[in-house]
C-alpha cells in the first residue's frame, strides 16, 4: 500500500481566515495561483512525476476558521524507494519541490492579480469599496 505525504507550499495571503469575505477572496486567490502554476514552466509537475505528485489545496483548521494551503501531494512510498533505486530521479523530485516551495506566491504582482480577479468575479465588492471611500 502506498502512503501519501504533502509538502506545504502555502498561499498568497489575500484571503485571510476570519474575514467574512474569505470564501470569495479564496476563490479568486486559488484561480490566480492555478493560472500561475500553468504559466510558469518551472512550476509544472515534471513529466516523470506525473501521477506521482499533484497540486492540491489542503484545508487547515485555525481558531478563526478553516483556511486553505496549496500543497504538493506525492506518493511517499515511491519517492522513498527512489532514494535507493534511482538517486538521480529522487534528487530531481526534491529539486523540483524546492523550486516550487521557494517561488514567491506572495509577491505584489501576484497579489494585484488576485485582487483584480476578485473584483472581476465579485464586482459588487468593488462597488462597496468605492461607496465607502466616497463616504469618508
Amino acid at each position: 500500500m502506498n502512503l501519501f505525504d504533502w509538502v506545504y507550499v502555502g498561499s498568497n495571503g489575500f484571503a485571510q481566515v476570519g474575514d467574512p469575505l474569505y470564501p470569495n477572496k479564496n476563490l479568486a486567490e486559488k484561480a490566480i495561483i492555478f493560472q500561475i502554476l500553468e504559466e510558469k514552466e518551472e512550476l509544472h509537475i515534471p513529466e516523470e512525476f506525473q501521477g506521482i505528485a499533484r497540486y492540491q489545496w489542503k484545508a487547515q483548521q485555525h481558531d478563526f476558521g478553516t483556511y486553505h494551503d496549496l500543497t504538493i501531494k506525492y506518493d511517499d512510498t515511491y519517492i522513498s524507494l527512489l532514494e535507493d533505486s534511482d538517486e538521480d530521479k529522487h534528487d530531481r523530485f526534491w529539486e523540483w519541490v524546492n523550486t516550487v516551495e521557494s517561488f514567491d506566491f506572495e509577491s505584489k504582482e501576484i497579489t494585484d492579480r488576485i485582487e483584480l480577479k476578485y473584483y472581476e468575479m465579485f464586482p459588487e465588492a468593488q462597488c462597496k469599496v468605492i461607496h465607502l471611500k466616497k463616504a469618508s
